[in-house]
């Protein structure tokens, strides 16, 4: 397994895309790190991005066939952790995705 920068990916061309920034969260909901042209069917794409829960980098990658995953499960996940730690119990992940979910209105 390799990885390569944002500005070496059209000559590497990868077949899975991690955006780990904060490019794209609101309230700059209109920016994607990842130029839509470099995306293309069979790549996976995650956001780490939750806010918003599709941001455009997702759209982008979905609309050129791409598998896109957003990072509420990663947010999710954290908190789950931080919980377990917390409270030596197990959290109620399905609460809180949908706690999460209600409070970004969807």
């Amino acid at each position: 397994m390799s990885w390569c920068s944002l500005n070496e990916m059209a000559r590497h061309r990868p077949d899975v895309v991690v955006n780990a920034t904060s490019v794209g969260m609101h309230p700059d909901v209109d920016q994607s790190p990842v130029p839509a042209e470099m995306l293309r069917p069979c790549m996976a794409v995650f956001d780490s991005v939750y806010n918003p829960l599709e941001t455009r980098l997702l759209r982008d990658a979905r609309e050129a066939g791409a598998h896109a995953t957003s990072g509420i499960n990663w947010f999710v996940g954290q908190a789950a952790a931080q919980f377990r730690l917390w409270t030596g119990r197990d959290a109620p992940r399905d609460v809180m995705e949908e706690t999460v979910r209600d409070e970004l209105g969807h």
